[in-house]
């Protein structure tokens, strides 16, 4: 099959990777716009791509004809089978809502935060677990600690004093990020390091 598809659940006929593409650039301009001090980071893109690419990815909900995350979230609040159609409206409408906000949960998360949910609030119900389900899901990866050392530039200006990151110039490094940090070569960061 082609990146070209035909539309199913509304995804539309153009290209994935243009609806991708586009999904995640109409939210990184509206964190931008809603954010003054907005920096673009691995985790902000990450985000941004989630719900687009979970949109084109096929999903592994059924396995045997069955819903997996239904099958979790019914299992987890103790509901056997067979459901009434008042119980299995619960656990369907608490799936729709999880998945909706974390589409990229799986059964064995499902559970996980089911049980927590009814060991905290006294044996909730599967409305109850989408509930709160945020409280327990398990977050992003934890952001990246800072590796530049303080000082990095004066060094880098005193041991490189003729090249364009210290002179000026369209290369010039004129503050201490992070990101200019991690710009520099291996090797220079090294020398820099060495002689702090």
């Amino acid at each position: 099959m082609s990146v070209k598809q035909l539309s199913f659940d509304g995804v539309g006929t153009d290209d994935a990777a243009t609806r991708v593409g586009h999904a995640a650039w109409l939210a990184i301009m509206e964190q931008r716009r809603s954010v003054p001090e907005f920096r673009l980071t691995e985790e902000i893109l990450i985000t941004a791509l989630r719900p687009a690419l979970t949109k084109e990815l096929p999903k592994q909900a059924r396995v045997n004809g069955r819903n997996v995350l239904f099958d979790a979230l019914a299992a987890a609040c103790g509901m056997q089978e067979p459901f009434t159609k008042s119980a299995s409206g619960q656990v369907g409408k608490a799936i729709s809502e999880i998945a909706k906000a974390f589409p990229t949960v799986d059964a064995a998360e499902m559970t996980r935060v089911a049980t927590a949910v009814r060991k905290k609030y006294e044996n909730a119900g599967p409305i109850a677990v989408s509930a709160h389900f945020h409280e327990f899901v398990r977050k992003t990866r934890p952001k990246p600690v800072a590796t530049a050392p303080t000082g990095w530039l004066a060094k880098l200006n005193e041991l490189f004093a003729d090249s364009t990151l210290a002179k000026g110039g369209r290369f010039e490094i004129t503050k201490e990020t992070e990101y200019q940090w991690l710009q520099l070569d291996p090797n220079i960061r090294a020398m820099i390091l060495a002689a702090m």
